[in-house]
């Protein structure tokens, strides 16, 4: 067929006894042709372009209690299997070794004015049997690789383009076309050819109009006879028209219906499959059988204009849903274009006045008469949405678009996609976990979760029973990333901090659809957290990884993974090398350590796990002796991390951590760096009492480019210890005494916002007994009133400055401290 000139191809679809309806998803236009053909033909078999998966889910799209927008959502859960590893040796007796699960997922959704649905709704009124004849979305995936073996690679695909429009990007003849027309998008072409032409009336004999399939089919012809046939073997469109052809042709002799009782609810590009015979197609697999390790859900779920709309990631996505479903509904109720028009106008200006745009009444009257204008002038025989909102920002933008238009562009954009929720039929039911999550919110008493969209704030205590039980539900709601609200642990007398917890939750219109997402994991809250856990175990980047997960299960109260949590948290110690990841590691050991007996741990497990993460992370601290800036924080939140505990317990080798802190020092090219690891060795207790003092001393002989890193180093020893300061004070005054002596006042200003940056560090306590002995050494005596000036350095350089010029002018006058 792709051989034969165009206008060849589409009469040749037009003269067959099965009737081809060309559609485009989400087009209001091609679903009113749809529906008055249908309810003309009265067919026996109406064939839709849709998931054959999804078919069972028919009676609740067209049940009265459905209201659009919704998907059909199906989703596919295979668990990997593989063999042992090669390390094992060829003894190994390990069968398969398990993987995270492979989840596919796919939703496709449905406007009320979407030709699909439309198709049902008609097939439904004249008592027609609905078939739909697409692959399953993961054999599409497989499709797309070139195979439909079951063992071909599956990933998740999210929604494309269909064909026509996916290929027409290609194609010279669409370039060539919008080049010649002035179209800017694909969008804008489409409205111009199709959607905005007149009503698909019937003719004097009863029949419906040929000319708009007509012209849909010669559009689709012309993009088709470009695309190549590697492109769309590689792309998964042969197998998928393989498919629905069989489909097609098996279902008409099974069911004994002629191919003038049906007709073909599909994408144009489609109307031009291959048409072999029933006799000539090679029996295909059925997608719909399953393997042992494959389970399959799907459900009918409500959905949002917003996220049908192309702006959400939805490849298939409508750029303007809500204004569509306008075009529908007057389409519907006989309301002219014009109408739908200016009332998309009204409601984009009412929107921009609500941000303080100044727009009246006026203003839409000169945005409807600059539209048809705008019409004329690109020769169209209707205005589109293009010009619509050309004319709108030619009206009532004063300045640059892209800067003063911001308000208008943003009221457009929302007005245009809607807000629209939809709603399925409670006679769809609920997939397993999003019933579990309802039920569970019954039965913890956490009703008003779901009565309205406020702040709720909950204090639990899981000493109680069923405060444990809540804290464990929404933990694990947390955890796999339901968007319930946040939590904190409360601080307060001797043990309230371990039981005691704070959330502040709160409804979202994601959190059902989230946890419809999330099906894939398991059937109930629980197995969902567990599931998804251990995923992330098997999955987890180090040490710090995998004992964060090890607590957050048993926040979760899934004890049944500790064990398994605490071998990956053996191994990944072993296994890690670096030093952050090791250290943070340790931190949490020591907190599971503390809350132990609540949590039901082995103390000695976790007692080998603290000293071989502090080993490990000694062993590669001087790995970090030089890392570049954006990293210090981090390590020195993580040195304070590994010297706390060396000082409180007895079984962690502090010689250990004095050698690795020592030789980080010396191996350092940073000068905060160099300073954090000395601060460390006074922290720890493993200072001489000279070492530090001398390490200023030796910027004071330095050359100046070299003494300004004097103010980095000090803030680096300051960030990490207390203590040097503390006993040190006098000695370490005397040093950094002589080190602003010896250098230049240019010098010192360069040092001044990192020396002045560590010292605020300090708690006042320190600080104070500092200033006392700075005091003492620049021959203040000892119990002087010091007055301390808060200011910045720009600022004491201008008054030292100031200081300075008066003293000359008062000398002038001989009234200097001279005279």
């Amino acid at each position: 067929m792709a051989a034969l000139p165009l206008a060849a191809m589409a009469d040749a679809v037009l003269s067959e006894d099965l009737h081809w309806l060309p559609i485009r998803h989400h087009s209001p236009h091609l679903a009113q042709l749809v529906k008055k053909t249908i309810l003309l033909r009265k067919p026996q078999l109406v064939f839709i372009e849709a998931p054959v998966e999804t078919e069972h889910l028919v009676p609740h799209l067209v049940d009265k209690k459905t209201r659009p927008p919704v998907a059909m959502y199906s989703a596919l859960r295979r668990e990997i299997l593989q063999g042992p590893s090669p390390d094992d040796g060829e003894d190994s007796t390990e069968s398969v070794r398990s993987k995270p699960p492979e989840r596919l997922a796919s939703w496709y959704p449905l406007m009320e004015y979407s030709p699909e649905l439309v198709a049902m709704r008609a097939a439904d009124a004249v008592g027609a049997k609905v078939v739909f004849i697409d692959l399953p979305h993961w054999a599409r995936d497989a499709a797309a690789e070139g195979s439909l073996d079951e063992d071909a690679p599956a990933q998740p695909n999210p929604a494309v383009p269909e064909p026509t429009e996916r290929f027409a990007d290609q194609s010279d003849f669409y370039r060539g076309l919008a080049k010649a027309a002035g179209f800017r998008t694909y969008d804008e072409a489409w409205d111009v050819l199709f959607e905005t032409r007149p009503k698909a009336d019937t003719g004097a004999d009863g029949s419906i109009e040929e000319d708009p399939r007509r012209d849909v089919l010669l559009f689709c012809a012309a993009v088709r006879s470009q695309a190549t046939e590697e492109a769309m073997r590689s792309d998964g469109t042969l197998a998928r028209e393989r498919f629905m052809w069989s489909t097609i042709q098996r279902t008409l002799r099974d069911q004994g219906v002629a191919p003038r009782d049906a007709v073909v609810v599909c994408g144009g590009f489609h109307a031009f499959m291959d048409r072999p015979s029933l006799e000539e197609l090679v029996p295909e697999k059925n997608p719909l059988e399953l393997s042992e390790t494959e389970a399959l859900d799907t459900a009918l779920v409500p959905f949002s204009s917003f996220r049908i709309s192309e702006l959400s990631g939805y490849g298939a996505g409508n750029r303007a849903p809500d204004f569509y479903g306008a075009l529908w509904e007057g389409l519907e109720k006989g309301k002219t274009l014009d109408e739908v028009l200016i009332r998309h106008t009204v409601k984009v200006l009412a929107r921009a006045r609500r941000s303080g745009e100044a727009l009246a009444a006026a203003d839409a009257i000169s945005v409807h008469a600059h539209v048809q204008m705008l019409s004329a002038l690109r020769d169209r025989l209707a205005p589109v949405l293009d010009d619509l909102e050309d004319a709108i920002l030619s009206c009532c933008c004063k300045g640059d678009p892209a800067v003063d238009g911001a308000p208008l562009l943003k009221a457009m954009r929302e007005v245009a996609i809607g807000t629209r929720v939809g709603r399925a039929t409670p006679d769809a039911g609920q997939l397993p976990l999003v019933a579990d999550f309802y039920e569970q919110v019954d039965a913890l008493g956490l009703e008003q979760l779901l009565a309205r969209e406020a702040v709720q704030n909950y204090t639990l205590d899981r000493s109680e029973p069923l405060d444990a039980r809540r804290s464990a539900f929404l933990h694990r709601l947390l955890g796999i990333g339901v968007p319930i609200g946040s939590f904190q642990s409360i601080g307060g007398v001797f043990g309230d901090s371990l039981f005691r917890e704070a959330w502040r939750v709160k409804w979202s219109p994601t959190m059902e659809p989230s946890l419809i997402e999330l099906n894939l994991y398991g059937e109930s809250v629980e197995l969902a957290a567990t599931a998804h856990t251990l995923e992330r175990l098997m999955t987890s980047g180090g040490a710090e990884d995998c004992t964060t997960i090890l607590s957050d299960a048993l926040k979760m109260q899934l004890d049944g993974l500790a064990t398994r949590a605490l071998e990956a948290v053996r191994a990944a110690v072993e296994e890690d090398e670096r030093f952050r990841s090791l250290a943070g590691a340790l931190g949490q050991l020591l907190t599971l350590h503390r809350h132990a007996h609540l949590r039901s741990l082995p103390v000695k497990t976790l007692d080998e796990l603290i000293r071989r993460a502090f080993e490990q992370a000694t062993f590669a601290l001087p790995g970090v002796a030089s890392v570049p800036p954006e990293e210090h924080e981090g390590i020195v939140m993580r040195l304070s991390t590994i010297i706390e505990p060396v000082l409180q317990r007895e079984d962690l080798d502090r010689s250990l951590l004095v050698d690795s802190l020592r030789a980080a020092h010396v191996a350092s090219t940073q000068p905060f760096l160099r300073g954090a690891f000395l601060g460390a060795l006074g922290e720890a207790q493993a200072l001489d009492d000279h070492e530090l003092p001398q390490a200023i001393r030796s910027f004071a002989q330095a050359a100046p480019d070299e003494q300004v890193a004097a103010g980095e180093f000090m803030q680096g020893v300051l960030s990490t210890s207390r203590a040097a300061i503390a006993t040190g004070s006098g000695p370490v005054a005397g040093a950094l005494t002589e080190l602003l002596d010896a250098v230049e006042w240019e010098t010192f200003l360069m040092m001044l916002p990192k020396l002045r940056a560590g010292f605020e560090g300090l708690g006042r306590r320190v600080r104070g007994e500092f200033s006392k002995k700075v005091a003492v050494e620049i021959g203040l005596e000892s119990g002087a009133e010091l007055t301390r000036l808060a200011t910045s350095a720009a600022t004491a350089a201008l008054i030292a400055s100031a200081d300075r010029r008066a003293e000359e002018i008062l000398c002038a006058f001989g009234l200097g401290s001279d005279s």
